[in-house]
């Protein structure tokens, strides 16, 4: 039997209705990573109140299972609506519209706050998608000189359900029909359809590897080439037609207690949930969350316990986002062989932590991460209190094709602002010095290493943070999790 919740401890069966003991203390409103508001718990009745805690008990799963609805719904509203602060005011020049891109202009920074733990590695590049009524078409130019891109295709739910790019379609042009689900119909000659979304709102995440900002404007010519275009606009002159992304605005749970639960019941209703969940669904709607329902139309008991539902599932999600992925092996922990498809493992907490932490996932074979939680000792990093290195060994190969680097996060999945302004160090940092021997050892501590050694030097806060481990296109012994890094040891 398939688990509905699972992170180290099983929480229930698929289907079961579920009891949860939630060992949560009463808190005022407080602020989650990247900006994820957390309201205030009420305070538990003086004595048992049954529509209450059933209300309580059904939120609470609410909560975890319909999260990346939640997430991705006030990420879309970001993206119409927010304009980039500091540097990354170029990433999104164009105004913002259905089936349109916005492209990177520089690689993520500390100014880049959106808390989704960015790569150092590759020009971002993000497309709402509208194939509720036909599909749309994406084109892509051949990409020349062996640069590694991807286009990573995923529904509301937070799953990838497809992928162009170097791994999947390889380097030569293509059009790749994206459809809504229960399409049918027949398209254009040359075009290839790729598996249905399951919603109706697709977001398309790209990447494309660059050497550094002095190396965007040589990807900017394949990407003005880069198109989406509607099925019935196939073939027609000139670009599309291209709606405002108009959307609605999420509520702020430090105003309005219910608010997450509002936003998923209009987002559900916009994007249904999978005919899977329908026995979960159906289960909800007694208390008021599903498609299209009315929060102000329950009673008072079952609007509490949906309050201190949404209070203690906004703290859950955020300790799984934190919690221990995998057995630590020299601080080092995988995320389960299911990432990026994890609602199709009913494995709905984990889905809704990383989504707090990275919005859309990555499946295993196109990239894996591994995250430096702990040091070699046990203890969780930080720069405040030690200095750590990361020493590759002479000869030490990183089974991964395209290519792997090693980033660093403060708590609330940011880059953190430093001196260096150097966020992550790879395969394709320029100007790392070997050891004598020909291994390789980065330092990663909050003050400078010393002049011989602060080519290696990965900034670290004097704060609380976290690694992170990318390898892209990984090898048979990455994709095993048979190969780790190299053990995070404590200097000092």
């Amino acid at each position: 039997m398939k688990r509905l919740f699972a992170m180290r401890r099983p929480l229930a069966a698929a289907g079961a209705l579920l009891t949860l003991q939630l060992a949560f203390s009463p808190a005022s409103a407080q602020e989650g990573p990247a900006g994820a508001k957390v309201a205030a718990a009420a305070p538990a009745a003086a004595t048992y109140n049954w529509r209450e805690e059933n209300a309580y008990t059904l939120g609470v799963q609410a909560f975890a299972v319909g999260y990346p609805w939640i997430h991705l719904s006030k990420a879309r509203w970001r993206t119409a609506n927010v304009k980039p602060a500091g540097h990354a005011q170029g990433v999104m020049a164009e105004t913002p519209s259905w089936n349109t891109f916005w492209r990177a202009s520089r690689l993520a920074d500390e100014y880049a706050r959106t808390g989704v733990s960015p790569n150092g590695d590759t020009g971002y590049a993000v497309a709402w998608l509208d194939v509720g009524k036909e599909p749309v078409v994406l084109s892509v130019p051949k990409m020349t000189g062996g640069r590694y891109y991807v286009m990573e295709i995923c529904a509301m739910d937070g799953d990838n359900f497809a992928y162009v790019g170097t791994r999947t379609t390889g380097p030569q042009a293509g059009n790749f029909a994206i459809a809504g689900p229960g399409w049918k119909g027949h398209l254009p000659k040359g075009v290839k359809l790729l598996p249905a979304s399951r919603t109706p709102t697709v977001l398309i995440a790209g990447r494309v590897l660059v050497s550094g900002n002095d190396d965007f404007p040589n990807i900017q010519p394949w990407w003005r080439q880069v198109r989406l275009t509607p099925l019935s606009h196939w073939g027609k002159p000139g670009p599309a037609p291209a709606g405002r992304l108009d959307v609605f605005k999420p509520g702020d749970p430090a105003q309005d207690p219910l608010a997450d639960f509002r936003t998923l019941n209009q987002a559900w209703a916009e994007n249904p949930p999978p005919e899977k969940l329908a026995h979960l669904v159906a289960m909800f709607k007694a208390v008021g969350i599903g498609p299209g329902m009315d929060l102000d139309k329950v009673d008072p008991d079952t609007r509490h316990g949906l309050a201190r539902a949404a209070a203690d599932g906004m703290r859950m999600v955020i300790g799984t986002a934190r919690a221990s992925k995998s057995a630590s092996i020299n601080g080092w922990e995988f995320e389960p062989h299911a990432v990026g498809r994890l609602g199709d493992e009913d494995l709905y907490l984990e889905r809704a932590g990383l989504t707090l932490a990275g919005l859309v996932w990555h499946d295993e074979a196109e990239a894996i991460y591994v995250h430096g939680l702990r040091d070699n000792r046990g203890e969780p990093l930080d720069g405040g209190k030690h200095r750590y290195a990361v020493r590759f060994a002479p000869g030490a190969k990183v089974p991964a094709d395209a290519f792997w680097s090693l980033s660093l996060y403060g708590m609330d999945y940011n880059f953190v602002a430093n001196a260096a302004e150097r966020f992550t160090i790879g395969d394709r940092t320029r100007g790392l010095k070997r050891d004598a021997d020909g291994g390789l050892t980065i330092y990663v501590q909050s003050d400078p290493p010393g002049a011989d050694k602060e080519s290696n030097w990965l900034p670290a806060p004097k704060a609380a943070f976290y690694l992170m481990f990318r390898g892209y296109v990984p090898q048979a012994p990455l994709l095993a999790h048979a190969w780790t890094p190299p053990a995070i040891a404590r200097v000092e």
